[in-house]
């Protein structure tokens, strides 16, 4: 059962038999109260097995649940990697995948590429921002923000998958400001998988996905966004080494391969133990 821990305690309930495992893309909130704690310990107990997409997210559930003893697995999400062809000349492009919301750094990448942009007139930017309209203003804001070099800008918004594929298979560098803990962190990933250089905060589970083949960002502000774009901005050297060693980390943990081999593994570990 993917995600929704009540509905696979009902149905571990109704088959008892059936060993269940819940299979959770983000983190767990710790209990609320005591009473909660002890309902959902119950929960827990009743399943086979909890998967999480990240260290992070195993590690928050069990410091937060220490007396829940229902076996936990890491398994990373995936991408078929066959299907992404980055290009070899890559243009001067700094990439933007993510969506309209406070917490995913848009506006302070936006402050960030006014100033780097300024000081580099051979460079651009594309934004490719998704679900505006759940904070319009933070789209407005973007714009704003970018108004003094907005002939290097171009900001679209809820374009096709598609496109977020074209702009990261061509795109020299691509950035990923998040603010908070991400449970995995699948625009980082993306962004290796295309052949991008990737600039990225390490926040929970985009750390794992980077590893150390991203410039990270910490803290995330428009400073150090700017600071961590300009070594790779004005070395060819040091962005192609940095995008081929992510490229190379995707293939080797994130391809659906060595993905689904590990899935096997868990699912046969329970099974087992089940037995």
């Amino acid at each position: 059962m993917h995600s929704h821990v009540p509905t696979g305690v009902r149905i571990a309930r109704n088959f008892p038999k059936v060993p269940v495992i819940v299979h959770r893309h983000n983190y767990i909130k710790p209990p609320s109260n005591a009473l909660s704690g002890l309902r959902h310990r119950w929960r827990f107990h009743k399943l086979a097995g909890l998967i999480f997409v990240s260290e992070s997210c195993k590690d928050h559930f069990t410091g937060n649940w220490p007396v829940v003893r229902t076996p936990t697995f890491t398994v990373y999400n995936a991408l078929d990697m066959s299907t992404w062809h980055p290009k070899p000349e890559r243009e001067k492009v700094i990439a933007f995948t993510g969506r309209a919301h406070p917490l995913k750094g848009g506006v302070e990448l936006a402050e960030a590429l006014a100033v780097v942009l300024a000081e580099r007139p051979d460079w651009r930017a594309h934004l490719l921002v998704s679900r505006s309209s759940f904070f319009p203003e933070i789209v407005e804001r973007m714009r704003a923000v970018v108004a003094p070099v907005a002939g290097q800008v171009t900001l679209d918004t809820d374009r096709p998958f598609a496109d977020v594929v074209d702009l990261l298979t061509s795109a020299a560098i691509a950035v990923v400001p998040t603010l908070n803990d991400e449970p995995f962190g699948r625009a980082a990933l993306e962004a290796m998988a295309g052949g991008a250089t990737l600039v990225t905060s390490i926040n929970g589970g985009l750390a794992e996905v980077a590893g150390d083949t991203g410039i990270p960002i910490s803290p995330v502000s428009a400073d150090t966004i700017a600071r961590a774009l300009g070594p790779v901005l004005d070395s060819d050297e040091l962005r192609d080494d940095l995008a081929k060693q992510g490229l190379a980390r995707a293939l080797d943990l994130f391809d659906l391969a060595p993905v689904t081999d590990r899935l096997d593994s868990v699912y046969d570990t329970v099974l087992s133990t089940s037995r």
